[in-house]
């Protein structure tokens, strides 16, 4: 049995999707707190732990993509006074990195997956 080119990209992407979403979960498990610590002069982030801390795994999680999204559109956030830019500044490059690489590469996977099916039609 002979696969074609765009199911072999396809497990491709799914397998880089599936290794994407262990990632963001161990962040979202272990490292959240130190994130948050870093980014706590920051109003949106303080104003997000109220209302989602202590709900649970998906409250964790969209916790962990409102970090990764106010470090990816930092500039956006700081112009409009609600993340502090010396929390940004001081934010450690290994956890931003954490924190930004599932939310990237996961929009990848997704676009690629669109774009893969759209040719398949």
């Amino acid at each position: 049995m002979k696969m074609e080119t765009s199911q072999i990209v396809g497990f491709v992407v799914l397998a880089v999707f599936i290794v994407n979403s262990c990632i963001g979960l161990y962040a979202s498990h272990f490292k959240l707190e130190k994130m948050e610590a870093y980014l706590i002069r920051s109003k949106y982030i303080r104003d997000i732990n109220l209302r989602l801390l202590g709900t649970g795994y998906y409250g964790r999680l969209a916790r962990f993509g409102n970090v990764a999204g106010c470090l990816l559109f930092s500039q956006f956030w700081i112009r409009r006074g609600l993340l502090d830019p010396k929390d940004v500044a001081y934010f450690p490059k290994g956890l931003k990195l954490l924190a930004v690489v599932p939310l990237v590469t996961a929009a990848l996977c997704f676009a690629a997956l669109g774009v893969l099916s759209a040719l398949a039609a």
